[in-house]
């Protein structure tokens, strides 16, 4: 890298939630020159244009011969539509890596969920470039250690795996590998409590980025009011549970119109948050999604879970707080309590532009990189002091060699030393 121009961001290279595009226009509004790389798109964002598809490049090109030349340095190739010249040209020409869901050099080339994520990462850092791991939670989560975690918390959950079938048959080794390398690599970590259960490094927190501006804010203020549910998937999100609950109201003499939206795009759900009363957002995870985020932009009082004592930051979320195992009683008073709904819709817009606008989340990635960057939010111990592995299950060598380096470079927690998680197979 070179002090004498701007630093160059490559954001990329899998779409969760609209975060790539996002993060991209939110570093281009502070000045810094981005390009967009893109493997896996979203549909419900297919509006969206990237600067460069990558997909079948990272998948054809010859990695070893790549890194030769990366490193040599000295015979660029001429630029051409050949896979090891354009990612060879891709990379050499940015100097800050920003990757959300995956990266570059893929583990599994065929399936999307299992892309992983910092293959190339040691690679990128010889070469002299910065890493910033933005994390989203099936990157890096395994229900193991989010159940165990919630369990010891004594936070009522149902278990994870039972949300999504391949949840079930997922490696641990696959979230772990993904967490260690980036840990091991990346020079700034932003993520979230939920999906830091395995997690041995501090991290920054990760808010949702969104563009709040292109939300119109709104308080109908119904008697009747209109209720929004747009799961992304009915099982996570718990959508049976939410319209059972609401059935149960309505039987009861509840008023209220319910929009459901499924399969639509960004931009419908969009249209259909800035003329709702309430959204409801999902009852599983302790912490709110990007559905949340884009409501309070539009000024909707949001029902969603909502756990403080494992999700602290941000601070004072209006969030109307949702349990799969108690649903009946609070959404009655929600739908009921016109006042209460006002204001939460009242307080949701200033929360959105307060910590979810885009170019002040991207303001935080370009300033973690600064000398004068603050210290990391969280500080994980769970995994260090409780974490246990299923029965059966040994965690593969390469990554208890990762694990044992993070360790030696960022320490432990206090009292808890190398061995006792040396006893329990985790180093």
């Amino acid at each position: 890298m070179t002090n004498s121009r701007p630093l160059r961001y490559l954001v990329g290279t899998f779409e969760i939630a609209g975060f790539v595009d996002d993060l991209a226009a939110g570093l281009r509004a502070n000045g810094a020159e981005v390009t967009t790389a893109m493997c896996m798109g979203q549909e419900a964002f297919g509006h969206i244009d990237y600067d460069v598809v990558i997909g079948r490049a990272v998948r054809d090109v010859s990695w070893p011969e790549l890194s030769r030349r990366l490193l040599d340095g000295k015979r660029p190739p001429p630029r051409t539509k050949d896979p090891l010249s354009r990612l060879y040209h891709l990379i050499r020409e940015h100097d800050v890596f920003v990757f959300i869901h995956s990266s570059l050099r893929h583990d599994h080339k065929r399936i999307p969920h299992r892309f992983g994520i910092g293959r190339e990462f040691s690679l990128l850092s010889r070469l002299g470039k910065r890493i910033i791991s933005f994390l989203i939670g099936p990157d890096v989560r395994h229900p193991s250690g989010y159940d165990q975690e919630l369990k010891y918390l004594g936070i009522p959950a149902e278990p994870l795996a039972s949300l999504l079938r391949g949840w079930k048959s997922d490696p641990v080794s696959r979230p772990l590998r993904n967490l260690r390398r980036i840990e091991r690599w990346a020079d700034v970590i932003f993520s979230q409590p939920n999906q830091a259960s395995l997690a041995l490094r501090p991290y920054r927190h990760g808010n949702a980025p969104i563009d709040v501006t292109a939300y119109t804010p709104k308080v109908p203020g119904r008697r009747v009011p209109l209720v929004v549910h747009a799961p992304s998937h009915r099982g996570v999100k718990g959508t049976e549970l939410i319209l059972a609950s609401l059935d149960r109201l309505k039987q009861r003499g509840v008023r209220f119109r319910l929009q459901l939206i499924e399969k639509k795009t960004n931009l419908e759900v969009q249209a259909a948050l800035e003329d709702a009363d309430v959204c409801i957002d999902q009852v599983h995870l302790p912490m709110h999604g990007r559905l949340a985020v884009e409501a309070m932009a539009a000024s909707c009082a949001v029902a969603s879970c909502d756990q403080p004592r494992l999700e602290p930051l941000p601070p004072g979320r209006p969030i109307f707080p949702l349990s799969f195992d108690d649903l009946d009683g609070p959404l009655e008073r929600l739908l009921t309590d016109r006042p209460l709904r006002v204001r939460l819709g009242n307080e949701a817009r200033a929360h959105a532009e307060s910590f979810h606008d885009r170019v002040a989340v991207a303001r935080t990635l370009m300033e973690s990189l600064g000398p004068g960057a603050p210290p990391p939010e969280h500080r994980p111990e769970f995994f260090a002091r409780h974490y246990r592995l299923p029965p059966g299950v040994k965690i593969p060598a390469d990554i208890l060699r990762l694990s044992r380096a993070i360790a030696r470079r960022h320490g432990l927690p206090q009292g808890i030393d190398s061995k006792s998680l040396a006893k329990r197979g985790l180093l």
